[in-house]
């Protein structure tokens, strides 16, 4: 991951939006004094990844400046060289939001285009693409990546567990996690199917070939014996086919001859057949015309009675219409009366009207003066109930009520201006009291820096003694252990006959004068040893006091410099809070009208001191302010009725003067002796006019009822004439109709046969009746005639079709000529045999069948035992091998090794060839290990050669390695 650029707006101490493009450079420092925010650029960027900062993951809305409401973090960087930026916002109104975008360059050079990333707008979307991009977990990131003020040391203070976590996600293990999953997962899967196919194999029994050839040939003879039964049963079928047709042959012959004996007997009534049928047919012909001639007679009758009827009603309707007709014109006469009389009112009611015209502009001018005159009677009495210096009162109201305004405008600005003064004040007494807590401070801390200095040259100076003594030491207990093992072997050569040490030759004086100075040089050696180890002793003393001194001081001013900065923020905040009062009480000062503003100072102060020498308003003038206002309610309520009563006042006064203008403009027009004898004539001819007008209703009241009277007449006649004409019409359709009846009579009687004509004439319809029932009776004669023709060729036809039949029934064979059910019987009993021989034949093909299938079975189940067996060792393996002991174990040595040697590179340097970083050894790592990593020793070829635990050496080396990582 390559950071680009860093943007936070109202994040923590940052108030406005900043910037921080981290391009052109390899390598980037941000520097500054305490509290300046540098922190606060690394807080952003994990807090844009994993919502996290210093003070935890508590509440991200204390992350929001104090005087904003939201906050806005983006973080730009690239990954496998795709850029991407992070953003979240945090409001304390809303919900927070995170979203990550592609950041798409553009084609002209330009800004690029941020492209939202689907499923990263919620917070489980968000994390999975941060660990699935990034690699890395909150826990690495802040270990090895980006480390926190404070926490460098982080790495080295966990255990190798918890860095063998990191490790493991700074090397981007989980590929092969997730494979060693997969075959895990993959062998568990093959191990079951396994332990499944081993007993369904063992349960299954094993087919030798003599049983399966057993089968084969049972099933051969079942085959055999069903066939045999087959073809017996076949041939049973087609006799059984073939006696059905015998014995339908032998029905149709006998069918055919009681056919011929019937066609025989018909032959010998051919005479009586055919005067029958003679008889049958003169009846045909006669039948129809005499029933003919019978209802037209009858409807002959009918129709004259229907004539009869017509004529007498349209005598009726013929005296009704007269009468109608009478009645209508008497309707006439009236109506035309009544509408003359109407016309002669109408024409006298115009001419009153017409008179009206011309004297209404004089009686409405009248009227018109009359009443302006009483309007401006009232409207005098009016005007007299009102005060006479109302325009002075109601100016003197308003004069009061723009003071109240400005008043009720002053009162709030008023207030903020003492409320800020006095904020003022305690700001200028908290930075003066913080300014002379700093001071005493600076001077304190300066005091306590003396003594740190003193102390660490103190510390150098006992830690150049102590390592001296310490080399002292070594060599005094080289020399030491020289000369007691020089003594040892001295002892040992005593017997021989020459020294090893000088040459000489032994001899007991020689060897007592040996012993005694090499138990001289001991006992030298070891109280030169003692005496330097007690010095050594003594030093390390001291050094310890020295550092305990060292610890105390720096606690000190630790202390001091965390007061001296609470003091400064609170300086720089009594500062703000300062700035901040005056600029809210100019505020308030240019908001107040002029004449307060005079009140609380004639000019706008120039310093800070210059709002302090004021003091309006007090407590007191703020009082009697609101007193003042207190009233401002009943005044305004005073304001608008005097206000709505000056209104009134000047309106009656405009009414009156326009009433006034009016009343003589129009006295100068009228001539008033002119206009009273004109009101008198209109009275009267508004009397006249109202009874004529009455008059002239009642006639067309009288005139609507004739014309309704005349409309129901000339309805009546109407309607008579309708129908006396339909009647009429009626009638001579019913006398048509009489006609065509006597000429259809006339036509039948001549198609009539001669001797029937005579006959029809007096005819009735009983004999009709009669005539008919024979007709009935010699029906069945017509069929008889129709089989007589065909008689003789039917006879012949027979007897040929008789002797076909014979002739077939000899080609049947012998077996088939017996009774149907005889073989049924045999086709039965061998159908049943066929059953038997099919069901064995079935039970043998089945057994054979299973044997064969039960092989094959046992066969491909040890095929896939096999196969899943050896698929099974594979995964087993593989599993092994990509597990945690395996490959996965391997790529983390090799990354501590590569580690090592790279952190070593930079410590040989540092430390000049003293100091090297070595892993434990791989050998003594138990199972229970193999997650640890980076479990380091160090060893300081001046000290010893005893190797120390990476969590004991100096901060010093714990940073460079991590730098390095």
């Amino acid at each position: 991951m390559i950071p680009v650029r860093v943007y936070v707006e109202n994040f923590m101490s940052y108030r406005e939006g900043q910037e921080l493009l981290f391009d052109g450079a390899p390598l980037w420092v941000l520097s500054g004094p305490n509290g300046a925010g540098k922190s606060t650029i690394f807080d952003a960027i994990t807090f844009a990844l994993y919502g996290l900062y210093r003070g935890g993951q508590k509440n991200y809305k204390d992350l929001i400046n104090h005087q904003a409401d939201a906050l806005n973090v983006e973080f730009d960087f690239i990954v496998d060289e795709v850029a991407y930026r992070v953003c979240r916002t945090v409001s304390h109104r809303g919900r927070p939001t995170r979203e990550v975008f592609r950041l798409i360059p553009s084609k002209t050079g330009g800004k690029p285009r941020p492209e939202p990333i689907a499923d990263t707008d919620n917070d489980s979307g968000f994390k999975n693409w941060v660990e699935r991009t990034i690699g890395l977990k909150e826990n690495a990131f802040t270990s090895c990546v980006l480390l926190l003020q404070g926490q460098s040391e982080k790495l080295l203070q966990v255990g190798s567990t918890e860095r063998g976590e990191i490790l493991k996600q700074l090397i981007d293990l989980s590929p092969y996690k997730r494979l060693h999953l997969l075959a895990d997962d993959r062998r568990k899967e093959l191990e079951i199917q396994v332990k499944s196919l081993k007993p369904r194999l063992d349960s299954m029994l094993t087919v030798s070939d003599a049983e399966l050839n057993a089968a084969a040939e049972a099933f051969n003879q079942a085959a055999a014996l069903l066939k045999s039964v087959d073809e017996k049963v076949e041939k049973l079928t087609v006799f059984r086919e073939q006696s059905k047709q015998w014995q339908q042959l032998k029905a149709q012959i006998n069918e055919a001859q009681k056919e011929l004996q019937e066609l025989n007997n018909l032959l010998a009534r051919t005479e009586e057949i055919e005067r029958k049928c003679s008889r049958l047919r003169e009846l045909g012909e006669v039948l129809p015309l005499l029933s003919s001639i019978i209802n037209q007679r009858q409807r002959i009758l009918v129709t004259e009675q229907q004539v009869q009827q017509l004529q007498h009603k349209c005598q009726q309707i013929q005296e009704n219409l007269e009468r109608a007709e009478s009645e209508k014109q008497n309707a006439s006469n009236q109506v035309q009366h009544i509408e003359k009389e109407i016309e002669q009112l109408e024409t006298n009611i115009n001419a009153l009207t017409s008179r009206l015209d011309k004297l209404a502009p004089f009686v409405a001018s009248l009227s018109q003066m009359e009443t302006i005159q009483i309007q401006l009677q009232d409207q005098q009495q009016k005007l007299a109930t009102f005060p006479s210096n109302l325009e002075q009162l109601v100016q003197q109201a308003q004069l009061r009520d723009n003071q109240l305004v400005e008043a009720a405008s002053a009162l709030p600005w008023l207030e903020q201006l003492t409320q800020w003064r006095s904020n003022l004040a305690d700001a200028l007494n908290r930075e003066k009291t913080t300014s002379n807590r700093l001071a005493y401070l600076e001077s304190q801390l300066k005091e306590c820096q003396n003594q740190q200095e003193k102390l660490n040259s103190d510390i150098a100076l006992e830690h150049k003694i102590e390592k001296n003594l310490s080399q002292e030491v070594t060599r005094a207990e080289t020399g030491y252990d020289t000369v007691c093992k020089q003594r040892k072997r001295f002892e040992k050569a005593a017997h021989k006959p020459t020294c090893e040490l000088c040459g000489q030759e032994i001899t007991p004086e020689h060897a007592h004068k040996e012993k005694a100075r090499l138990d001289a040089e001991i006992a030298t050696s070891q109280a030169n040893l003692n005496n330097l180890k007690n010095q050594h002793q003594q030093v390390q003393e001291h050094l310890n006091q020295l550092t305990t001194e060292l610890k105390f001081i720096d606690q000190q001013i630790s202390s001091l410099q965390l007061e001296r900065n609470q003091n400064g923020n609170q300086q720089n905040q009594a500062k703000i809070d300062t700035n901040n009062c005056v600029l809210q009480i100019n505020k308030a000062f240019n908001n107040l009208p002029a004449i307060y503003q005079a009140c609380v100072s004639p000019y706008l102060p120039s310093d800070v001191l210059g709002w302090l020498d004021t003091n309006y308003p007090t407590d007191t003038d703020l009082e009697e302010l609101s007193r003042y206002l207190s009233g401002r309610q009943a005044h305004t309520n005073y304001l608008s009725s005097i206000g709505t009563q000056f209104e009134e006042w000047k309106l009656l006064n405009a009414q009156i003067q326009f009433n006034s203008e009016r009343l003589a403009e129009l006295e100068k027009k009228l001539p008033l002796a002119q206009a009273q004898q004109a009101r008198v004539e209109q009275n009267n001819l508004q009397q006249d006019k109202v009874q004529q007008q009455s008059q002239l209703k009642e006639l067309k009241t009288q005139q609507h009822q004739l014309k309704n009277q005349l409309n129901k007449a000339i309805e009546s006649v109407n309607n008579l004439s309708d129908e006396l004409q339909s009647f009429q019409l009626e009638l001579s359709n019913k006398r048509g109709i009489q006609g065509e009846i006597q000429r259809s009579i006339a036509s039948d009687l001549e198609n009539l046969p001669q001797q029937w004509q005579e006959k029809a004439n007096t005819i009735q319809s009983f004999e009709i009746e009669q005539l008919e029932t024979e007709q009935q009776e010699l029906v069945e004669y017509e069929f008889l005639s129709n089989r007589l023709n065909i008689a003789n060729g039917s006879v012949a036809f027979i007897q040929q079709q008789i002797s076909n039949f014979n002739t077939q029934i000899e080609q049947l064979p012998s077996e088939a000529r017996r009774s149907i059910e005889v073989i049924e019987l045999e086709l039965n009993s061998a159908k049943t045999l066929k059953i038997e021989f099919d069901a064995n034949r079935s039970n043998a093909e089945k057994n054979f069948n299973e044997l064969v299938r039960q092989r094959e079975q046992r066969s491909q189940l040890e095929q896939d035992l096999q196969k899943v067996e050896r698929e099974h060792r594979l995964y087993d393996l593989l599993s092994v091998l990509l597990g945690k002991k395996g490959l996965q174990l391997q790529l983390l040595r090799n990354a501590e090794r590569a580690i090592v040697e790279l952190a070593n590179e930079i410590l040989d340097g540092l430390s000049r060839g003293r100091m090297r970083l070595e892993l434990r050894g791989e050998a003594e790592e138990s199972p229970s290990e193999s997650d640890k990593a980076l479990d380091l020793q160090v060893y300081d070829y001046e000290t010893g050669q005893r190797p120390t635990a990476v969590a004991m050496t100096s901060s010093l080396t714990g940073l460079i390695w991590c730098i390095r990582i």
